[in-house]
């Protein structure tokens, strides 16, 4: 009896151990999460000198930027235990320990994907990873694989594919010394479909089961076993270990969506494609081949004959088309840019916002599938026979969306952008100009003189547009901000310095980064030598202009914050205001922060708290 309670208090002690580093795991994993929001807001401002739409943060850019903290020992060498941090907060149970001759040994934690806060979590031995490594999602272990003695990836693994935002995407096959080799198949993981851990999942892997004639891998799900259904994609590698792919694969086009699902089927040969690929679209209920063409058979990988491209629009919700010919693997002739027509593209009401202008175009390119897709045009040009463009063009704005339907009309002379070009916006009813301007005529491809541009949020309900005047590419003098709702308002701007540097100076009122005509935000403050010094105002206009926060940014102009602010909240709108009020040093949050909000059904009253934060210098 006395055995069987002793053995009950050493399983109450294993859970309670369980059950705290889960608590740990899940506030690391928020904490990560939550500041890594912000550190992508405070990367955003670093471009607040122009108005352009700011650089894409990498999640190389991310890594990069979390700060290190430890020891230091004999010829600056790293020892002992090391951890992260990120905006000054400690992550919890991340990092590891270094020899006492710099080398990282151990058991460690580190990140691989920190959008979706994907962790790897194995051992060290060396300064080589050993062994079992994990990664780690959430809690739940959902892939990973063996590292033989030198530290190469060996045997079989399952990897999770780092273009994707989420960690669904799996690539499951085999290495041999770092390189793969044979099948790897492509699977797309549902939320739940988590691998309780690496030895269920090898044990499980060679259990196959037939499915229509197929084999599936069987996994392990907290311990109930669960089918892998859902192969969208994969091919093989070589044998010898060159790591070349071979004969036919599925692809993932690199902005691949649940709701935009697009891949491209062709053949390898010797690691370069050959012959004919297709593209398909598979928006979740219809699956068509929506374009394609061809390589030569010489492994040179160049594109041959007709091809239907897809136009790199990431914020469309169906595919944009590129539609032309290539020679010797350079765009030649015309290419149009449109949507396909198709049946199950109705109800995203594409084709109704598509006005007169419009062509419909057979494209025969060769592929019984894909034969008689009907192309409606909305932009296009011609390339020269040395691939270089020419003549009238009409392009898509870089945001463009199917509620921002920005295009650019105007010429182009030896691949240069030339006189002028007008900016035209098609709101689904009718299309109409609302900006553009100049190009030198010296073939320099700069802009000139007086520009009306768009907004990088531009769309239906935040038509922004800025004017001012451009020398040599680079905004001199005044900028005014027009805002065109009920009625055309200037509703801010400012100045660049006159020497021709684009260097915003002096008093300059901004538009918040998620500015519409239901969170009418904005910025008044000063710049010196392009960056913000001083105090600035956050100002809303709901009926009135009333300034709701500020604060303070260090005169050396180096962007960062101090002292007591008052930010707002990313969701902040006319119905659901949330304000955050606490204190910066040397731009990091520290102390108490307080957030406040008022929503519809509270608009007479005062702001109320909602919550409260700590943070740690």
């Amino acid at each position: 009896m006395m055995v069987s309670l002793g053995l009950a208090k050493d399983q109450q002690k294993q859970s309670l151990k369980l059950f705290i580093q889960k608590i740990e795991n899940y506030i690391m994993y928020t904490m990560v999460k939550f500041f890594t929001c912000i550190f992508l807001q405070q990367l955003r401002l670093k471009n607040d000198n122009q108005l352009t739409q700011p650089k894409i943060i990498t999640n190389l850019e991310l890594i990069k930027n979390l700060k290190w903290i430890g020891e230091y020992g004999e010829n600056n060498q790293k020892k002992g235990l090391w951890q992260a941090q990120l905006n000054g907060q400690r992550i919890l149970r991340f990092g590891g320990e270094y020899s006492e001759d710099g080398k990282k040994q151990g058991e460690w934690k580190e990140i691989l994907e920190i959008q979706a806060i994907v962790f790897e979590v194995g051992e060290y031995t060396l300064d080589l990873r050993k062994g079992t490594w994990k990664y780690v999602y959430q809690d739940k272990n959902i892939g990973g694989g063996q590292y033989n003695y030198n530290g190469q990836k060996n045997g079989q693994w399952v990897e999770i594919d780092e273009l994707f935002s989420e960690p669904k995407i799996r690539h499951i096959g085999s290495y041999k010394n770092g390189k793969k080799i044979g099948r790897w198949d492509i699977y797309q993981a549902s939320c739940k479909n988590y691998l309780k851990n690496w030895v269920d999942m090898k044990d499980n892997y060679n259990n196959d089961k037939s499915q229509n004639g197929k084999k599936v891998p069987q996994f392990m799900n907290n311990g109930i076993e669960w089918i892998k259904k859902n192969i969208i994609g994969g091919g093989s590698y070589d044998e010898v270990g060159n790591g070349l792919k071979l004969g036919n694969w599925i692809e993932l086009w690199d902005n691949f969506k649940d709701n935009s699902q697009i891949t491209y089927k062709g053949e390898y040969k010797n690691g370069k494609k050959v012959g004919r690929w297709d593209i398909w679209f598979n928006d979740g209920q219809n699956k068509k081949n929506i374009g394609g063409g061809y390589y030569d058979e010489l492994q040179h990988e160049q594109k041959i004959g007709n091809w239907i491209e897809i136009l790199d629009i990431s914020n469309s919700k169906v595919p944009i088309l590129f539609d032309g010919v290539y020679q010797k693997g350079k765009k030649v002739g015309r290419w149009n840019i449109g949507f396909m027509r198709s049946q199950f593209y109705e109800r995203y009401g594409i084709h109704s916002q598509i006005d007169d202008y419009s062509k419909h175009l057979i494209l025969n390119n060769e592929n019984k599938n894909s034969k008689d897709v009907i192309l409606d045009t909305i932009g296009g040009g011609q390339y020269d026979e040395t691939g270089i463009k020419s003549g009238i063009w009409i392009e898509l704005w870089d945001n463009y969306n199917d509620t921002s339907q920005v295009t650019y009309q105007g010429g182009y002379k030896n691949g240069k952008k030339v006189g002028r070009w007008d900016i035209q916006f098609n709101n689904g009813k009718k299309k109409k100009i609302i900006g553009g301007g100049y190009y030198d005529e010296l073939d320099n491809g700069l802009k000139s003189g007086q520009w009306i541009e768009v907004w990088e949020g531009f769309k239906e309900n935040s038509q922004v547009t800025y004017i001012g005047q451009y020398k040599n590419e680079k905004k001199i003098g005044e900028w005014h901000i027009w805002f065109n709702s009920v009625n055309r308002e200037n509703i801010g701007g400012g100045s660049y310095d006159e020497a021709g540097n684009g260097l915003k100076s002096g008093i300059w009122i901004e538009l918040w980064d998620n500015f519409k005509d239901t969170s009418s935000i904005k910025y008044k403050g000063e710049y010196k030598n392009g960056k913000k010094v001083g105090r600035w105002d956050i100002w809303f206009n709901y009926g009135k202009n009333q300034k709701i926060g500020g604060g303070q940014y260090h005169d050396a102009g180096n962007r960062v914050k101090l002292g007591n602010w008052v930010d707002v909240s990313n969701d902040f709108s006319d119905t659901f205001q949330v304000i955050n009020k606490g204190c910066y040093k040397k731009g990091k949050k520290v102390g108490e922060w307080i957030n406040f909000m008022r929503n519809e059904n509270n608009m007479n009253e005062g702001l109320n708290i909602i919550s409260k934060s700590q943070y740690y210098f």
